[in-house]
């Protein structure tokens, strides 16, 4: 039973970790301290970075034609179709 609370509490914070590396909008300073969060109070801290940054992407509103999960951005005129022409 021990095993089985210790393979979630590793796998939240490690889903907490990856959400906050991949944050675009949090500074390097902020992410640190996330994840400090996340790992110093196991699961409760990972469930409120993942939350936080849920509530902060929609504060954002909707991502602009042609935004990549990346932050990296399509020309979307230059975009092919799907039916193969441009």
């Amino acid at each position: 039973m021990l095993s089985i609370l210790a393979i979630v509490v590793l796998a939240a914070n490690a889903w907490a970790t990856f959400v906050v590396a991949r944050s675009t909008t949090a500074t390097s300073v902020q992410k640190a301290l996330q994840l400090l969060l996340a790992w110093l109070i196991p699961l409760l801290g990972a469930v409120v970075v993942v939350v936080f940054h849920r509530l902060d992407r929609r504060s954002l509103g909707p991502e602009p034609e042609g935004a990549r999960l990346d932050g990296s951005e399509v020309d979307v005129a230059m975009a092919v179709r799907h039916d193969g022409h441009q």
